[in-house]
């Protein structure tokens, strides 16, 4: 098993396990709203899981930027995951710039993410910091690829080995 399904195998665990524990235990609000405010701490998660607020709700990917703002600014059925997530819709756009190299995400709009079958990147720096780019999988993991590879990734171009990309310590990351 490579890193890459091992993380997405154990990501997807835990995930079941806390479900599995709130039906069993009554896991209250507050946990709740404490596990869905740390997969959203940073603004490239909080975009990414937006993303995915759109798909799991409209039942297709967000086809553009304009539909997913349109989205979270005007839906009256997502106030609880916006308040959990930590998201104004006021505010919601400056999510989709990035605090490191202060430039707008690109997504790979039209990505439909099947979870928990697959994963895939799908939101990425567009100017990175020293030649390294930040790219998050729908897992939520982040990730730093550089040039050509991460030019791979935009496109969808990646190895799937186990619904995983290949990431050995050959490449650079």
């Amino acid at each position: 098993m490579n890193k890459r399904t091992y993380h997405t195998v154990t990501h997807l665990s835990l995930v079941a396990l806390c479900f599995l524990l709130m039906a069993v235990t009554g896991c209250g609000k507050g946990e709740v709203a404490n596990l869905v405010a740390e997969a959203n701490k940073t603004k490239i998660q909080r975009a990414m899981n937006s993303y995915l607020l759109y798909q799991s709700r409209i039942h297709k990917a967000a086809p553009s930027k304009e539909e997913l703002i349109e989205f979270i600014k005007t839906n009256p059925n997502i106030d609880k995951n916006l308040a959990f997530m930590g998201i104004d819709r006021d505010t919601f756009e400056e999510n989709l710039i990035s605090d490191r190299d202060g430039a707008e995400y690109f997504f790979r709009w039209g990505t439909f993410i099947k979870r928990p079958g697959t994963n895939e990147p799908l939101v990425f720096e567009t100017v990175g910091v020293d030649g390294k780019y930040q790219v998050i999988w729908s897992d939520g993991e982040v990730e730093e690829y550089e040039g050509k590879e991460c030019e791979d990734l935009k496109s969808g171009k990646f190895r799937r080995e186990n619904q995983g990309p290949d990431l050995s310590p050959t490449q650079s990351r």
